[in-house]
């Protein structure tokens, strides 16, 4: 056979480049991370040969420079390689004026990261965060508009994914993160009041590698540049840093044993206006025909809520006080009148005319915008939460009750949506 032919040279290139060829194969699908460090690698060469025909004893290779070892051997390195990465998929909706301290909103808008040991050594991380400068470009390829502030770091604990306060452990060190394992990290940051609907603000989380020795009371120090130039030697452990440059310079460059990512919230916040109107119902000459705004006749005012933002609002009280009873003034009507024909029937407390017996009714709808208009009062409407005391009108949201009213109703009012209150006045 040709095999046989070939010189013990050309044989023993042969089977290197398999073995050599075996080895990558093997190195690429089962060891994601690489050979651990510290593992020490040791192999000899053991000749074999005949004088005379007459087989003689091997002759092996050895290491002079390792006492004790017949084989020539090294110790894998220590590769620094880590990964920070942003889980969230879009923008994250905060409100403004969010306040990252204690007791923490409920729940608090987060920011969503992981941190990856792509290394062959287990190590710890020490965790810091950035607040990138208003005009900086933010990861989903928008501009920040506000700076975010005071951000708050916690760990996920328990591998369900949601930041649960009390639960996820606050702290800035990732302790004993083996080689191809991640942790989820939660950024909790300040919004300021003056941010408005839609704006946004970016932060930054930045790891760095350090030894695993430490602990979370105690942590490791920063390898220095004496650690990651050090010249090799082939018995100790150097350490290599193979890190990419993350998002936050200059905080993170290359091989510096650091890695980083930045995630975005955007300014999702109630918009709301108050718009107050009034129509003349009727006059006691003309009742609702062109009526005219003389003594003894009735007006109407709506008082509009509109959330024109993109979340909900909880409302609390609108106050308003009528111009003084007497000359010039006007007078609250218990009765909602409906200024019905005839014109005689344009009286204060008519209650064949009412539209509500306590004087107030209450309608919610869709709406929002300029020159919006509310529908109208619905017949029969009738409110609880809203009262009058003397000349001063109070509009209670949270026990506003009405038959008018379909959801959101009382105290919430959604985004593009609007609740409008009405009543009635006599003019003196």
């Amino acid at each position: 056979m040709k095999w046989k032919n070939q010189s013990a040279y050309l044989q023993i290139k042969s089977l290197s480049i398999i073995a050599a060829a075996m080895l990558l194969g093997m190195s690429q699908s089962v060891w994601a991370a690489g050979t651990a460090s510290s593992t020490i690698i040791s192999n000899s060469a053991s000749l074999s040969y005949t004088v005379g025909g007459t087989a003689q004893t091997p002759v092996t290779s050895d290491d002079p420079s390792v006492a004790g070892i017949q084989a020539t051997s090294f110790v894998v390195d220590n590769k620094i390689n880590l990964t920070v990465a942003k889980v969230d998929a879009a923008r994250v909706s905060a409100v403004n004026n969010q306040v990252a301290a204690t007791p923490l909103p409920n729940p608090p808008a987060y920011l969503t990261f992981t941190v990856t040991n792509n290394g062959n050594t287990t190590q710890d991380f020490k965790l810091t965060t950035t607040n990138p400068v208003v005009g900086s470009t933010d990861p989903f390829t928008g501009v920040t508009t506000f700076a975010t502030s005071a951000c708050r770091v916690f760990l996920e604990s328990n591998a369900n994914t949601t930041l649960q306060i009390g639960t996820d452990t606050e702290v800035s060190y990732i302790n004993n993160l083996v080689a191809d394992a991640s942790q989820r990290v939660y950024l909790v940051c300040n919004t300021p009041l003056a941010a408005t609907n839609g704006q946004t603000g970016t932060a930054g989380l930045v790891a760095e590698a350090v030894d695993a020795t430490g602990t979370v009371a105690a942590q490791s120090a920063s390898y220095t540049n004496a650690q990651l130039t050090a010249a090799n030697t082939q018995a100790g452990v150097e350490i290599v840093a193979a890190d990419i440059a993350g998002t936050e310079t200059p905080v993170d460059g290359l091989r510096d044993a650091k890695h980083s990512a930045s995630d975005t919230y955007i300014i999702a916040t109630a918009v709301l206006s108050v718009n107050k109107t009034v129509s003349t119902i009727c006059d006691p000459f003309n009742g609702n025909s062109s009526p005219k705004n003389i003594p003894g006749t009735a007006v109407q005012y709506a008082i509009t809520i509109i959330n024109s933002g993109s979340a909900s609002a909880t409302l609390s009280q609108v106050t308003d006080t009528l111009q003084l009873a007497g000359v010039n003034g006007i007078v609250f009507d218990p009765k909602l009148n409906s200024g019905a024909t005839p014109a005689s029937n344009c009286v204060s407390g008519n209650a064949a005319n009412s539209l509500s017996a306590t004087g107030f009714a209450a309608v919610t709808g869709a709406g929002t915008g300029p020159g919006f208009t509310a529908p109208g009062v619905a017949a029969n409407a009738t409110t609880a939460g809203a009262t009058v005391s003397g000349q001063a009108i109070t509009i209670d949201y949270p026990t506003l009750a009405t038959s008018a009213i379909t959801a959101p109703a009382g105290a919430t009012l959604a985004a593009a949506s609007y609740i409008t209150v009405y009543f009635n006045a006599f003019i003196q």
